[in-house]
């Protein structure tokens, strides 16, 4: 990619002009997406029992775990959004970790607390089956959306709901 770089701008820029001039050739939509943009579930496994789950959950608590990094805020962010705009969840809690944890580390005794019944975990939590385990016998249904390398492969034993196209 060949770019150019600008003295400092002195104009608030248009977001939607960014994007375009980025390639995004539909900015609102990539701003808010919507149901056109689903990819068929049967790309992913295990994709309709974490539709069914996150349906079953949609009018309870639920927490969403923000990953510490880029990837981390921008999927949490994308699938908040989705969820909200789109009228599938009415109350989902964003937690953020104080430090460089990933997944769930440091966060099954706040899910817990708060009486969460679903955490979304996405960019993270492949890994995690003691944390899994633990919010699981303490009845507190788990999603894992990620795309991590796993490295055991126990996290599926004790969870039906993983998407990750490492698995």
């Amino acid at each position: 990619m060949k770019y150019k770089l600008k003295d400092q701008a002195t104009q608030t820029v248009d977001l939607y002009e960014f994007l375009k001039e980025r390639g995004v050739q539909e900015p609102e939509l990539y701003m808010t997406p919507n149901s056109t943009c689903e990819e068929d579930n049967s790309y992913f496994d295990n994709m309709e029992s974490c539709l069914s789950l996150i349906k079953l959950h949609a009018t309870e608590k639920i927490a969403l775990i923000v990953d510490c990094d880029q990837d981390g805020y921008t999927s949490a962010a994308i699938l908040y959004l989705y969820l909200t705009t789109n009228n599938i969840c009415s109350d989902i809690t964003p937690l953020f970790h104080e430090g460089k944890q990933h997944g769930l580390e440091y966060m099954t005794d706040i899910i817990k607390k708060d009486n969460y019944s679903l955490a979304l975990i996405p960019d993270a939590g492949s890994n995690d089956w003691l944390e899994v385990a633990e919010l699981r016998d303490n009845g507190i249904d788990v999603i894992i959306l990620d795309h991590h390398d796993i490295y055991d492969k126990y996290t599926y034993s004790i969870c039906d709901n993983v998407i990750n196209n490492q698995a």
